[in-house]
């Protein structure tokens, strides 16, 4: 049924050229390539007639070619350490170039099952136009509606989402995540359990499903998929929300009146009225490390760059506190030692993180130095240890030897004496 739609196995290549970035100027004689991914794939050059035309970025690719007709062939990158290794994917997506046009493949949706990569290619009608007036806007004033045109290649019909999905998921294993009643995972697929069984909700996306950073307040399931757009499982149903405008989504915070959504470029968008409105904020958080991680704690929400190693002292990334009843927020200085598992505390007058508790072995605490803007490591009485804060105490309940408390955010550690 699905023979159509391309599947793509994965393979090496060797060899690359070189190409010329896209510019923002007039097309004049030439013709502009766009497209979009969702899945694994997010950068790396692309082949065009075999050859490195372009590079994707951040999931989005527009590369200037002569009138002629071409075939999109692959994708290639580096990855591993120092970049030694080189992966590669194949497809065979034929399209053609108009001068002073633009054809967009629309979105493709990439995943995988085993040793298998899936292609599938859907429509997207006024992307291109949104992303070339947002980040080429010269070459964007230039252009009439009239100028963009889908490529003339089969695309995944709207009403067959759900059979593809159904089908596809119930022959092939897919790891799906939990969010409380609510398992999420790739195809967009979203599983409601009930009675002990799940029940797949229709989506409007084929891409991977990430649950948004939700502040304790908040009842409903946020997620945002691979294409940056945002989603809500709300009375039983899939509901697409607003995002900024020209601005895909890579990572969400929501709270009741605060939504802070990371543009994976080291970029924040606030909005105070859960997505109808948003706002540009005024700090960027890395020119380096353009992951964002968002943590609550009570009324507060962090927001600062991923940054997994000491290289981010150099990059010198920032951080904002929001209020989240308010929305108003402070910038503070970040740390070198955030990872996925981060948690942000206020302790009195006092701001702390814990990077790795999580992991069940090793403890470790920072405090922020208001004077030096800096985050100060924490010497603690005992490394084997688990963190809970209750402000305005800090607590170690460790495995091995005495337990410990400490009232001012780490500055004097008390002793536990448990009764026998």
């Amino acid at each position: 049924m699905f023979q159509r739609y391309w599947f793509c196995f994965l393979f090496l290549l060797s060899g690359c050229s070189s190409f010329q970035p896209l510019q923002d100027k007039p097309l004049g004689k030439d013709g502009l390539l766009f497209f979009s991914t969702a899945g694994e794939w997010s950068y790396g050059n692309v082949l065009v007639d075999a050859e490195v035309r372009g590079w994707m970025s951040n999931n989005y690719s527009a590369i200037r070619l002569a009138p002629g007709h071409y075939r999109l062939t692959g994708f290639t990158r580096n990855y591993g350490y120092q970049g030694k290794y080189w992966r590669s994917l194949s497809m065979n997506i034929p399209f053609t170039v108009e001068a002073g046009k633009v054809t967009s493949l629309g979105k493709l949706a990439i995943y995988k099952a085993g040793s298998k990569r899936a292609i599938v290619a859907l429509t997207d009608p006024g992307m291109a136009e949104r992303y070339l007036q947002s980040h080429y806007p010269e070459l964007g004033s230039h252009l009439a509606a009239s100028d963009y045109q889908q490529a003339d290649i089969q695309y995944l019909p709207e009403d067959k989402l759900s059979d593809f999905r159904l089908s596809f998921a119930n022959t092939n294993l897919l790891a799906l995540k939990s969010q409380g009643d609510v398992s999420f995972g790739e195809l967009g697929i979203v599983a409601v359990g009930q009675s002990g069984a799940r029940r797949i909700v229709p989506t409007q996306t084929l891409a991977a499903l990430q649950p948004a950073v939700q502040h304790s307040a908040v009842g409903e399931h946020y997620f945002v998929d691979s294409f940056g757009d945002i989603y809500c499982y709300c009375d039983n149903d899939i509901v697409p929300l607003n995002r900024a405008p020209d601005q895909p989504v890579a990572a969400l915070a929501v709270a009741p009146s605060l939504w802070v959504a990371g543009d994976g470029v080291g970029g924040l968008q606030v909005s105070s009225n859960q997505g109808g409105d948003w706002a540009t904020h005024s700090v960027r958080l890395s020119q380096t490390y353009t992951a964002p991680h968002f943590s609550f704690h009570d009324d507060l929400l962090f927001a600062g760059p991923l940054t997994h190693d000491y290289k981010a002292a150099d990059a010198r990334p920032r951080g904002v506190i929001f209020d989240v009843e308010t929305g108003e927020s402070s910038a503070i200085g970040w740390s070198e030692y955030v990872t996925e598992k981060t948690r942000f505390f206020r302790v009195g007058d006092d701001y702390i993180f814990d990077p790795v508790n999580l992991d069940g072995r090793t403890t470790f605490l920072f405090r922020y130095d208001e004077e030096d803007a800096d985050w100060d490591e924490v010497r603690l009485p005992n490394r084997q240890c688990d963190i809970e804060v209750q402000a305005p105490e800090i607590k170690l309940d460790c495995r091995q030897g005495s337990n410990f408390v400490s009232i001012d955010a780490g500055r004097h550690w008390s002793e536990v004496i448990s009764s026998p």
